[in-house]
């Protein structure tokens, strides 16, 4: 299977001026991130806020350059792309952010805007666009009352599926969903999950989904990383990750899943973290400070990322090894 995304060595700072003061801080993106998506499979990116999830999706998308690394795409290196090579990469890598209204010009009927891109990357007349329109609500169940509506009337859910049907129109190979499904309630969640399942078969579309729901994520990628502080602590296929993680942040990030079963919930093990001041800048591991099982070597030393023998990628002197 085809590589579709390959990201090397990838780093991202940010340079923040400090409160009433001249000088600036640097704050870092992320850090050393290698991994590749291959065509059709689904990436989970996870991490809690702040860790660099939407820094690497804005990276990928060509939406911000990286201070050092390579992203190619199709095996091109997208910070080589003049401006017309670039608008035509964005095109097939699109990207929704977790308020998808925001995007959605109140003045327009929800029929224009999902056509619109198609119209403004002038991929074909109007005749055709109204064909493929037809296609996706289709796929997507949408009611064809409500394109007449604007998008102040839709609820969170169907303002979701607008902005799934926006990026259709342009047959995208990539869909970058950041936080998409947060925000609305369980049932909305499970129908738009239904729909992205139906769009990755029918369509043959890599997701690239950000999320710090656990659950999001079991259903719908094929495979997993795990973002801490800017850096990977674990990648690989997502099935392997959830039923025996080697990064003990991964386990606590599993473990933070809520089981409504209150006989499952009780019986659970879980690991316990350190509370401490993620400001402080450390040597060595980043997550030694917060880890129960750091030894002397983690504060000294940052592990490289190793390979199992699943091919389970992990950064940790000390792995959760059954």
């Amino acid at each position: 299977m085809d590589k579709i995304i390959e990201v090397e060595k990838l780093g991202k700072k940010y340079h923040v001026k400090r409160m009433f003061s001249k000088s600036y801080k640097t704050i870092k993106g992320v850090e050393g991130i290698t991994f590749n998506i291959k065509k059709g499979i689904s990436l989970g990116i996870a991490g809690e806020s702040g860790c660099g999830k939407t820094t690497l999706a804005l990276l990928m998308s060509g939406v911000i350059k990286p201070d050092k690394g390579v992203i190619k795409f199709n095996g091109e290196d997208i910070n080589n792309f003049e401006p017309y090579r670039l608008k035509e990469f964005q095109k097939n890598i699109q990207y929704i952010s977790q308020i998808p209204s925001e995007s959605l010009n109140p003045k327009f009927k929800v029929g224009y805007l999902i056509k619109e891109p198609y119209l403004e990357h002038k991929m074909g007349d109007k005749e055709k666009a109204e064909v493929l329109l037809g296609e996706i609500l289709n796929l997507l169940e949408f009611p064809l009352s409500f394109l007449g509506y604007k998008t102040s009337v839709l609820s969170a859910g169907m303002a979701r599926r607008v902005a799934i049907a926006r990026a259709l129109m342009l047959a995208p190979e990539v869909i970058i969903l950041d936080e998409f499904l947060s925000g609305i309630d369980r049932n909305m969640q499970v129908n738009i999950l239904k729909y992205l399942v139906k769009i990755k078969e029918e369509k043959n579309i890599s997701f690239i989904v950000i999320s710090h729901d656990i659950e999001i994520l079991k259903q719908i990628c094929d495979e997993l990383l795990i973002l801490y502080q800017g850096e990977i602590m674990e990648v690989g296929v997502s099935k392997n990750i959830f039923s025996n993680p080697l990064h003990p942040y991964t386990r606590v990030l599993i473990d933070s899943e809520f089981y409504p079963d209150p006989d499952i919930e009780n019986r659970r093990t879980r690991i316990s973290e350190k509370s401490i001041d993620d400001s402080i800048v450390v040597k060595g591991c980043s997550y030694q400070l917060r880890c129960v099982f750091s030894k002397e070597i983690c504060f000294h030393k940052n592990p490289e990322l190793k390979r199992d023998v699943k091919k389970q990628k992990y950064r940790c002197h000390f792995p959760l090894i059954n």
